[in-house]
């Protein structure tokens, strides 16, 4: 994946996911209490996980120092 900052070649990897699940939240939404809640206008990024262990699969720039994680559909 090219990043869309600088235009170099990303390193592909991903992001465990330990408990529950990764969202990515609206700054004016609250984290949710518990690993079930999705607050309004959230997106789930990683599969939802008790068990086995998940991962969020992302791109990492070592130029720009960001991090792209799309979005599963």
């Amino acid at each position: 994946m090219e990043c869309p900052k600088c235009g170099l070649e990303m390193d592909k990897g991903f992001i465990p996911v330990s408990r529950g699940r990764i969202l990515w939240i609206p700054e004016d939404q609250r984290n949710p209490w518990n690993i079930i809640s999705k607050p309004k206008g959230s997106v789930i990024l990683s599969d939802f996980t008790v068990m086995a262990p998940k991962k969020a699969d992302a791109y990492y720039c070592k130029s720009c120092k960001m991090v792209i994680v799309p979005v599963k559909n």
